[in-house]
């Protein structure tokens, strides 16, 4: 009865918690793959407010009192996976 009930809700053994994890992270890691890392040449191209921008949009913070040089690097590091 219990099963049933479960199957009707789409709570089926096939929908368990780590199953979704792992989708999740298999998903984050094509999009991280999918998206084209940005040359140092490019990077460099944009103003400090915007390399910060660029970066909250990849997961990291960077400090816009540090010189542009530095950020650049920061940047491209994290975005390329180091």
């Amino acid at each position: 009865m219990i099963s049933f009930l479960k199957k009707i809700f789409g709570m089926g053994e096939e929908d368990s918690q780590p199953t979704k994890i792992s989708d999740h992270v298999a998903k984050k890691e094509a999009q991280k793959q999918a998206t084209k890392v940005p040359s140092k040449a490019e990077l460099k191209k944009l103003t400090k407010a915007g390399l910060e921008e660029l970066g909250r949009e990849n997961g990291v913070e960077l400090d816009k009192r540090l010189t542009k040089d530095k950020l650049v690097n920061q940047l491209h590091n994290h975005m390329k996976g180091k």
